[in-house]
């Protein structure tokens, strides 16, 4: 890692050391399932509850899959929409997708109807896969029983892939564009900084609609470890029920975890990465006492999930680029970034459009400090607004107020106000008692301007968004709907 810091914030983070060896891995140009079937086909690929399936038989299952795609007239370069719930499903329809060259679109299976249909429709979609075409798709090649072959599938690794829609936090959603290249080179900058290996188990606790849910597939699949599917029950008892050495998860998570009654010291967990928002204090000081590796990302649906990782830190410093990345701060404070995980564009009106300067760096809208130490994210341009004159970062507030209080989830937004323009409100996934949010408001005055204090707390309610991200104008709306 090289580190330039220069007065003028210039500055720029970048990492190009070579990935090395890639050993008992695949290369980027074949499919990551048929490579493991060949070289290890009874180690388990994915568990769910009781129910493990090994590489040979996930294998089979995406050459029925890739078949049943054939027969129904899906063919290279088309657009498939996927609302699917049963993620053991998902991963191998994923990887026949990349084996018959079309284009894979995960969208949330719980969005209404009317609100899907609208999401995707300047997509125009060839295919849309949702429970009933599944089944139709399996029964189509139900009477075949092996597709294994004795030799690797070569596939097109810059070929568009997959289609991810950004989490729209801070406006509407844009299907962001991959090839495999991208996903395979976010996956194996992971790799050197998070080691996975065949026998080890990373818990699928974030969804296959969000890029960080599929980037535990293909560091997974790549890698010839296991997946384990977690379903309806809490974190706690799923990590106790099952062999589980990696996971990934959200800071809103990890507090469901600490306040969990049951114990976690038998726990296998080794390596823990943790992105998505800020750790409260309280958070952190329970994760610092684990015998866990806890590491700390940033990174976007652009740059397929992780672009720089490190260890937990108060001060929320990311220490470390990915292999293959590079990132600086504008003039501006805006954090750029290029390098391999870039994406392929933006999905626009039937073309893919790449929105980077002439220099290649594509312009994040987050705002960050880089130093000698690494980099300090601040906050997102959009999130930012003016009070009585005055410049208001909301994650800035955000932060004290997890140091604060206990709390999964805080928001803070702007409410339209008469006399100064907007004032800053909050939202909390958890409301203190009017004792309680007296005092919070006491202790914020003493660390804040009086114009960076929220004047109101609101319950953030479980329609405000889920568990990953929530959008600010989702909550701005509310507000402006408020009697």
């Amino acid at each position: 890692m090289k580190v330039k810091s220069n007065s003028d914030s210039n500055s720029a983070m970048h990492n190009t050391s070579a990935q090395g060896e890639h050993g008992q891995q695949p290369d980027a140009c074949v499919c990551p399932v048929r490579y493991q079937a060949l070289r290890q086909p009874d180690a388990i690929a994915i568990k769910h509850g009781r129910i493990c399936v090994n590489y040979q038989q996930l294998d089979d299952l995406v050459s029925v899959l890739v078949e049943a795609l054939q027969r129904a007239g899906v063919s290279e370069g088309y657009r498939l929409v996927c609302l699917v719930s049963d993620v053991s499903i998902l991963v191998p329809l994923i990887f026949a997708a990349l084996r018959s060259g079309v284009i894979i679109i995960p969208v949330n299976p719980k969005y209404p109807a009317d609100y899907a249909k609208s999401l995707f429709s300047h997509i125009k979609p060839r295919f849309v896969v949702n429970e009933t075409t599944l089944k139709q798709l399996l029964a189509s090649v139900a009477t075949r029983e092996n597709y294994n072959d004795s030799c690797n599938v070569p596939i097109d690794q810059l070929a568009p892939f997959t289609g991810i829609f950004t989490s729209g936090s801070s406006g509407h959603p844009k299907l962001a564009m991959h090839c495999y290249k991208n996903h395979y080179s976010s996956a194996m900058g992971s790799q050197q900084q998070i080691p996975l290996k065949s026998g080890d188990c990373w818990a699928l606790t974030l969804p296959l609609h969000h890029v960080s849910g599929l980037a535990i597939v293909m560091r997974v699949i790549i890698a010839g470890a296991t997946i384990a599917i977690r379903d309806g029950e809490a974190l706690a008892d799923f990590l106790a029920a099952q062999y589980v050495t990696h996971l990934s998860a959200v800071p809103s998570q990890l507090e469901q975890l600490r306040l969990h009654p049951a114990p976690m010291q038998d726990v296998s967990l080794r390596y823990l990465l943790v992105g998505g928002a800020a750790c409260s204090e309280a958070l952190l000081r329970w994760l610092q006492a684990k015998d866990w590796q806890v590491l700390i990302s940033y990174g976007m649906t652009e740059t397929a999930s992780q672009a720089m990782t490190g260890p937990a830190n108060s001060q929320g410093i990311l220490r470390q680029c990915l292999p293959g990345q590079q990132i600086k701060i504008a003039n501006t404070g805006e954090i750029l970034v290029r390098g391999d995980t870039l994406f392929l564009g933006y999905w626009h009106e039937g073309h893919i459009e790449l929105p980077v300067d002439a220099e290649g760096w594509f312009h994040t809208r987050d705002i960050g400090q880089l130093t000698d130490d690494g980099l300090t994210y601040l906050g997102r341009i959009d999130s930012q607004f003016i009070s009585g004159g005055e410049n208001i970062q909301p994650e800035e507030i955000e932060r004290f107020i997890y140091a604060l209080l206990s709390v999964e989830q805080c928001i803070v937004v702007p409410r339209p106000d008469a006399i100064y323009g907007s004032i800053p409100v909050c939202f909390l996934s958890r409301l203190p008692d009017a004792k309680g949010l007296e005092q919070l408001q006491r202790q914020l005055s003493t660390q804040l301007p009086a114009f960076k204090v929220p004047r109101e707390f609101f319950l953030l309610e479980t329609s405000d968004g889920g568990q990953l991200k929530v959008s600010r104008q989702s909550l701005v709306r509310r507000l402006l709907n408020k009697p």
